[in-house]
C-alpha cells in the first residue's frame, strides 16, 4: 500500500520512535502535473506490492506541487541532491541527527546554519533522507521509463531488505499496446473541449487577455514552487525576456527581474516567497502564498493546470514576438517594455528560441521531460535550425510543432481516446487540408513517434495555422498590420474575423472580473495604414545600394581620369626632356629627377 503523505505527516512519521524511529522509508517526491511522474505510479505501486509485509519498511509518495508541501520537498531536495520529478529517497531507521549533519553536502550544511525555530526542527527530522536513486544507464527517448524490478533491486542494495513477492516486479508502466498515432490522420475526437463556448463547438471561449492573466497567474505559481538558486540565473534572464516581450506588464517584470539580479541566487526559499507575495500584489496578481491560490485549490479559467499556463506563457510570448517581426511594428497598446521600440531592438528569432530553451530549463520539473526537450531542441528537431533570422512565421510554428509532438506523446502513452493535436478542426476549419478532413477514412500507420516536421504539418495549411496562433494568443486587434505584408490569402483570413473578435473583447471587457482589469480591456482603435515598415526598409536598401553603386561609378571614372592625366603628363615632361634632338622614349633626353650636385 502506498501511502499519500503530506509535509507534516512524513515528518510525524519520521520521528515516531515506533515507526521512522524502526523502519526504512521509501520516500517518493512527485509533481501531479508531471507526466512522467504518472508513468511512475505503476512502479511505485509495484515496489509496494513487492515488499509488503516486510519488517522495517513503509513507502510514502509526497506531491511536491502543492505549497503546504514545498518545504518539506525543498529540503529533502537540497538534502539528497534531488533535482527534477520523479525522485526516490531512502530515509534510514532512527534518528541519528547530528550524525547526519556531518554527511550533508555544503549548501545544505549552509542553509542549516541559517535555519532556527521550527524550520531548523524540519531540516533536522529529515536529515537522514539523504540516499537518492540515480538512475546508472539511461535510456533513450524511445525507452525513457523507469522499472520496477531495478529500483527494488536498489532498494534491496541500500537497505538490506528483500522482496518478499517477486512476482509483484513487472516493469512498470505498460506502453507495449499503444497505438502509435499518425499525425497525418484526419481530425479525431476532439481534445481540447475548454478552449469552446458550452454548447458552441469552434465559438472561442476566451479572449487574449484572459490567457494572458492566467499565463503570468501560473508563472507566479511556478516561481514560488520551484525557485532555487541554481535556476536563479535562467529566472532572471527568463523574466528580462518577458519584460521585453509579453504583451502586458513589461515595466513589472523587468523590475522582478532586476531586484533579483541584485539580491543574486536565494539558498532560503522563504525570503523568495515573502518578495514575490508582495511583487505580486503590486501587481494585480494573487498573492502565491494564500492557500487558496495553492495548486492543490487553484482553478485557472482558460487551463487545467500549471503545465497547461506554461505552454500558454511561452506562445503568448512566441507569438506576440513573432508578430512584431511580421509587422515591424509593436502590438496596439504594447504593455511589454519595448512598447515604443522599432524593429531594430526586436528580440531576434534565435534569441527567442533561446529563451524557451531557458524557460523549460528553469520552470519545468518533470526530469525527463525537461531532458527530451533539450535534446530535441539541441537536435534541430522540428526544423529549428532552418528557421532563418527573418522568418517569424517559421519562429512561431516551431513551437506549435514541438508542443503538438509532445502532446501526441502522452496521448499515445495514456491510451488517450481524443485528438491531441491543436488547433482542432472545430476550432480553425481552415487550418486543415480539405481534401484530407473530406476523404472520411483512414487507416493509421504504426510510425516511430519522434515526428519530424513533415509529417507534423502534413494535415495543416500551416499559413492559417500561424494566423490563429495570433487570433488565440495575441488577438488580431492589436497588430499593426499592412497590406503589403501578407499574402492574398492570409488578408482574407485576418480580415474575415477581426471585427468579429473587435465585438467579443469589447463585450468582454464590458464584463471583465475585477483581477482582469489590467488584462481584458477594450480593443484599441482600429489601426490606420502606415505603409509597410519591411517595404519602406527594403526600398531604402534599394535606395543605398544604387546609390553605392552609383558613388562606386563615378569614383572608378575619376580614378581612371585621374590616371590618364598623370599618364598624358608624364608623356608631356618625358618628351620635353629628350630636347630637338627628339629622342623619344629611346633617347637620352633629361631624367625626370636628376642627382643634386655634389
Amino acid at each position: 500500500e502506498v501511502q499519500v503523505a503530506t509535509g507534516e505527516s512524513l515528518q510525524r512519521s519520521l520521528a515516531d520512535p515506533q515507526d521512522g524511529g524502526q523502519s526504512w522509508y521509501f520516500v517518493e517526491l512527485y509533481d501531479h502535473m508531471c507526466p512522467h511522474c504518472w508513468y511512475a505510479v505503476p512502479i511505485v505501486t509495484n515496489v509496494a506490492s513487492a515488499f509488503q509485509g516486510v519488517q522495517q519498511w513503509n513507502l510514502a509518495s509526497l506531491n511536491c506541487h502543492v505549497g503546504t508541501n514545498a518545504e518539506v520537498c525543498f529540503f529533502l531536495e537540497l538534502i539528497s541532491g534531488a533535482m527534477d520529478y520523479p525522485t526516490f529517497v531512502l530515509c534510514p531507521p532512527g534518528n541519528h541527527q547530528e550524525a547526519a549533519v556531518d554527511m550533508l553536502p555544503p549548501r545544505a550544511r549552509a542553509l542549516l546554519d541559517r535555519l532556527s525555530g521550527k524550520q531548523r526542527e524540519t531540516f533536522m527530522r529529515l536529515t537522514r533522507c539523504r540516499i537518492r536513486y540515480v538512475e546508472n544507464s539511461p535510456k533513450g527517448k524511445e525507452d525513457p521509463f523507469l522499472s520496477a524490478p531495478v529500483v527494488a533491486r536498489w532498494v534491496t542494495e541500500a537497505t538490506g531488505l528483500r522482496v518478499a513477492y517477486a512476482g509483484e516486479l513487472n516493469d512498470g508502466a505498460d506502453f507495449t499496446d499503444f497505438q502509435t498515432p499518425d499525425p497525418g490522420a484526419p481530425p479525431g475526437r476532439p481534445g481540447w473541449l475548454r478552449d469552446d463556448k458550452p454548447g458552441a463547438p469552434g465559438v472561442p471561449a476566451w479572449v487574449p487577455g484572459q490567457r494572458w492573466f492566467d499565463s503570468l497567474r501560473g508563472l507566479v505559481v511556478l516561481l514560488h514552487l520551484n525557485y532555487r538558486a541554481e535556476r536563479h540565473d535562467d529566472i532572471v534572464d527568463s523574466m528580462l525576456f518577458l519584460a521585453r516581450t509579453f504583451p502586458v506588464k513589461g515595466d513589472a517584470l523587468e523590475g522582478l527581474a532586476m531586484h533579483l539580479k541584485h539580491l543574486g541566487p536565494q539558498d532560503d526559499p522563504k525570503a523568495f516567497q515573502k518578495l514575490l507575495s508582495s511583487w505580486a500584489d503590486k501587481t494585480g496578481l494573487p498573492d502565491p502564498g494564500d492557500s487558496a491560490n495553492d495548486e492543490s485549490n487553484l482553478r485557472y479559467m482558460t487551463c487545467d493546470g500549471s503545465t497547461c499556463v506554461m505552454w500558454t506563457l511561452l506562445h503568448v510570448t512566441i507569438t506576440a514576438a513573432a508578430v512584431r517581426g511580421v509587422s515591424g511594428r509593436p502590438l496596439m497598446g504594447d504593455g511589454s517594455i519595448l512598447g515604443t521600440a522599432d524593429l531594430d531592438d526586436f528580440p531576434s528569432v534565435n534569441q527567442c528560441m533561446d529563451f524557451v530553451k531557458i524557460f523549460v530549463r528553469a520552470f519545468l520539473d518533470c526530469g525527463p521531460c525537461k531532458k527530451n526537450f533539450i535534446e530535441d531542441y539541441n537536435a534541430c528537431e522540428f526544423n529549428r535550425c532552418n528557421v532563418k533570422d527573418n522568418d517569424w512565421r517559421g519562429l512561431a510554428l516551431w513551437l506549435w510543432r514541438a508542443h503538438n509532438a509532445i502532446s501526441m506523446r502522452v496521448a499515445m502513452r495514456h491510451h488517450a481516446e481524443v485528438d491531441r493535436r491543436w488547433p482542432m478542426y472545430e476550432d480553425c476549419p481552415a487550418c486543415w487540408r480539405r481534401d484530407l478532413v473530406m476523404e472520411g477514412s483512414f487507416s493509421h500507420r504504426r510510425l516511430r513517434w519522434n515526428w519530424n516536421r513533415e509529417e507534423l504539418d502534413a494535415p495543416y495549411h500551416t499559413d492559417h495555422v500561424f494566423w490563429h496562433l495570433v487570433r488565440t494568443f495575441v488577438g488580431l486587434t492589436r497588430v499593426q498590420l499592412e497590406v503589403e505584408d501578407l499574402s492574398e490569402a492570409e488578408r482574407q483570413q485576418v480580415e474575415a474575423v477581426r471585427e468579429d473578435d473587435r465585438r467579443v473583447e469589447a463585450h468582454a471587457a464590458k464584463r471583465r472580473k475585477p483581477e482582469h482589469r489590467d488584462f481584458v480591456k477594450h480593443p484599441p482603435a482600429p489601426y490606420i495604414p502606415q505603409g509597410s515598415v519591411h517595404a519602406a526598409r527594403a526600398q531604402m536598401a534599394a535606395e543605398a545600394a544604387a546609390e553605392s553603386r552609383r558613388a562606386g561609378a563615378l569614383g572608378a571614372f575619376a580614378a581612371l581620369l585621374l590616371l590618364f592625366g598623370a599618364f598624358g603628363a608624364f608623356v608631356v615632361l618625358r618628351g620635353a626632356g629628350d630636347g630637338p634632338s627628339g629622342g623619344g622614349w629611346r633617347g637620352g633626353g633629361t631624367p625626370l629627377l636628376r642627382p643634386r650636385p655634389g
